[in-house]
């Protein structure tokens, strides 16, 4: 998708975040009537929904709120937001069962190109995006490593080429200069 796509995705769930959870609590009031009690009052009204949901939307009210204060439009918030924490990583594994039938089906697939990049996925980690955007001059065969421009954590790094990553990269290349 497009920068600009993106970005409208990002404008939409922050208007839907401020329609359903902020304005409702909030209403009109002026940032110097805002006290910590309406914090509060958010965090209640958003019971059962995901920590992250509460954070992004308390996220939301710090940063508008440090906008119109450089914009000497609103003074700063007369107290701390207090963040909740989100503890929401979680890993999940193939079972045994579960890798042999999609090592299978990716053996057999028909074309061979997405397979290969399935696999890569499969056996680094990579992120569908990091993968997409890897070049050749990220691959480092002779000391086994892939770099990772601009990840989503923002800093380049690297992971390592393992042999049959290396190998299966290497078919790719190959097919991709045919």
């Amino acid at each position: 998708s497009s920068a600009h796509g993106l970005a409208l995705k990002g404008r939409d769930g922050e208007l839907r975040r401020w329609s359903r959870h902020l304005l409702p609590t909030l209403g009109k009031r002026r940032i110097s009537e805002l006290a910590p009690q309406d914090v509060e009052a958010i965090k209640t009204a958003m019971t059962g929904r995901a920590p992250a949901s509460v954070r992004n939307c308390l996220e939301m009210l710090r940063r508008i709120v440090r906008w119109g204060n450089r914009q000497q439009l609103c003074p700063p918030l007369p107290f701390e937001l207090s963040m909740p924490h989100v503890f929401n990583e979680t890993t999940e594994f193939l079972t045994a069962e579960e890798l042999g039938r999609l090592l299978a089906v990716l053996e057999d697939w028909p074309d061979r190109s997405v397979a290969r990049m399935l696999q890569v996925a499969l056996y680094t980690g990579l992120r569908k995006s990091e993968l997409f955007r890897l070049e050749d001059r990220d691959l480092d065969f002779e000391h086994g490593l892939i770099l990772l421009r601009n990840p989503k954590g923002g800093r380049d790094c690297s992971v390592p080429l393992t042999p049959p990553v290396a190998e299966i990269l290497r078919d790719q290349i190959a097919w991709r200069n045919e």
